[in-house]
């Protein structure tokens, strides 16, 4: 990242900013560093209060909000992936209890 000083001899000391310059996002455009957050969809740099954190835990700007973009195809996959190895060990751990029961069922009934 590049940081650029905003700090200027005139500026009091309780209002020095730095601002942060995206790699994706044109060198015109400058956020403030010290609530920045990247958006995981197109990877800006934007301030907190104009970006969403989803339930995924990513940061999505408004932008991309406002173009249909809540999540990004990673996290999807991954909390997709997270919910099937999640029930597949419920249900290896359910087989393997049954598999138990009926084995004891079984030696005792001879």
């Amino acid at each position: 990242m590049v940081y650029i000083s905003a700090v200027t001899s005139e500026t009091p000391p309780s209002d020095k900013l730095r601002y942060v310059k995206s790699r994706r996002r044109p060198a015109s455009v400058l956020v403030r560093h010290d609530n920045a957050k990247i958006c995981s969809a197109c990877g800006a740099s934007v301030a907190r209060q104009d970006c969403h954190k989803n339930r995924f835990g990513e940061y999505i700007c408004h932008d991309c909000q406002a173009r249909g973009i809540g999540s990004t195809r990673r996290s999807r996959i991954w909390a997709w992936v997270s919910r099937v190895l999640r029930r597949s060990v419920w249900a290896i751990a359910g087989l393997g209890l049954t598999l138990v029961v009926l084995a004891m069922l079984i030696l005792f009934a001879l």
